[in-house]
């Protein structure tokens, strides 16, 4: 990111994208394929549809709460936030094979990590404006879009690679596991974040 290099935090950023996208990116290959293995060629399409309305009635229904709510975050806290919902949500469709209310209990997990949705796309962007000189503004969105877009096309591959091997059912450990991941990386980030600030107020001082 040429011209950037006295915002640290945005190449951290695009780096930590790629697993956000990974584990986001889930919902479109990995649970159609888990729910159609658990409940049926009949069933399972059906939930996966049940799923997809799920999350756009939530996105509708709760973006504006949301944001309220987490207004007095800083934007890299709430993107750390959205993947501790979506290592909750999408670890807890391991849960719906073993359990008698698996579609509920699916459509819940849904409603979960679609809170985490709704706080990675609104502050994740509202991160890069804040840190990112407006002469640079478009390059350095274009390094975030294609950090998305890599963990995008690494979210098949590694899943389907599990299921494969071990079942469908086994993305999801993997998958909560790696979001826990990218929400400490995230929260690290933020603490650095902080830290540069708070140097460069004290150095204007």
């Amino acid at each position: 990111m040429g011209g950037v290099q006295a915002e640290p935090g945005l190449l951290l950023y695009s780096i930590g994208s790629v697993l956000t996208a990974f584990v986001y990116n889930q919902h479109t290959f990995a649970l159609p394929v888990f729910l159609n293995d658990t409940l049926g060629e009949v069933s399972g399409p059906t939930v996966f549809g049940a799923a997809m309305m799920t999350n756009g009635l939530t996105v509708v229904a709760l973006t504006a709460l949301v944001v309220l709510a987490s207004r007095r975050l800083r934007s890299l806290a709430s993107v750390a936030l959205a993947s501790v919902f979506y290592a909750v949500g999408f670890g807890a469709y391991y849960l719906v094979g073993g359990s008698g209310y698996g579609v509920p209990l699916a459509l819940g997990a849904t409603v979960v990590w679609t809170v985490g949705e709704i706080l990675g796309s609104t502050n994740g962007n509202a991160f890069v404006a804040e840190k990112a000189p407006p002469a640079y503004r478009s390059r350095v969105n274009s390094v975030v879009s294609f950090s998305y877009i890599a963990g995008s096309a690494l979210a098949p591959l590694a899943a389907g690679s599990i299921a494969r091997s071990y079942g469908s059912a086994a993305v999801w450990p993997f998958v909560a596991a790696c979001a826990a991941l990218s929400a400490a990386f995230m929260y690290g980030v933020d603490r650095l974040d902080r830290k540069a600030g708070a140097r460069v107020t004290a150095a204007g001082s």
